[in-house]
């Protein structure tokens, strides 16, 4: 069964305000939302899938800013927001054919390096309807979205068999059929034309042949090398 892939997107301590986190996902989600129904409409995680189905949140700044308020940590003694530990949102698409799950941690300032601000997509499988998510074009658009909004210090569109045939850590970049890195010029030294570099933003976007899913091991391999040479 072809596995599911997912898009990831991760920076280390950035402390922003609510409205400041809230201007970027309400971005975020109207652009994507152009690109594919299945991007389109969002309901906020529940305890089931029925009550989820009722948490309808609207792509518009107001609701964006309930959401994102209902997931972050409050002090047990005041009840007050503790802002540098940001704020968390869970979304999902309630799509049969096409399901998507959205979750995000942005504007916090961890002490660890364990924690990470991060966006991510999980896909469906590409199988049936799910295969539309995995168009060539609608990932790149979606993926320089992902970047553009978020500006984050590194991104993937893997999936977790490729994350497993990886050194892995907290800042460790995962390679995948489109990785970004902020920051770095990556350059493709090998003979491996397959793999592009493209300057992207302040980076560089790596992307391993023409399909996600005709990728190859030797073009991961190729991509790993690239990512810890660099």
């Amino acid at each position: 069964m072809p596995e599911a892939f997912y898009l990831g997107a991760y920076w280390g301590p950035r402390i922003e305000s609510l409205d400041e986190c809230a201007d970027r996902l309400t971005e975020y989600l109207a652009r994507i939302g152009r690109l594919h129904h299945a991007y389109a409409s969002w309901f906020q995680r529940g305890q089931s899938m029925a009550e989820a189905s009722r948490n309808r949140v609207s792509v518009n700044r107001e609701a964006i800013v309930r959401a994102l308020e209902s997931g972050a940590t409050r002090s047990q003694f005041t009840g007050k927001i503790v802002e540098d530990l940001g704020y968390r949102v869970g979304l999902w698409n309630n799509e049969d054919s096409t399901p998507v799950g959205f979750s995000a941690l942005c504007g916090s300032d961890p002490r660890t390096v364990h924690v990470k601000n991060c966006v991510v997509l999980n896909l469906p499988e590409p199988e049936s309807a799910g295969a539309e998510l995995y168009s060539p074009d609608l990932v790149q658009d979606i993926f320089r979205a992902t970047v553009e909004c978020w500006d984050p210090e590194w991104a993937t569109f893997s999936n977790s068999s490729m994350r497993s045939l990886q050194e892995q850590g907290p800042t460790r970049p995962v390679a995948g059929w489109m990785t970004y890195l902020s920051g770095n010029k990556v350059e493709n030294s090998s003979k491996q034309r397959s793999v592009e570099c493209t300057s992207f933003l302040n980076g560089t976007i790596v992307t391993a042949g023409v399909d996600p899913l005709q990728m190859s091991e030797v073009q991961l391999a190729e991509v790993i090398n690239m990512l810890t040479t660099n």
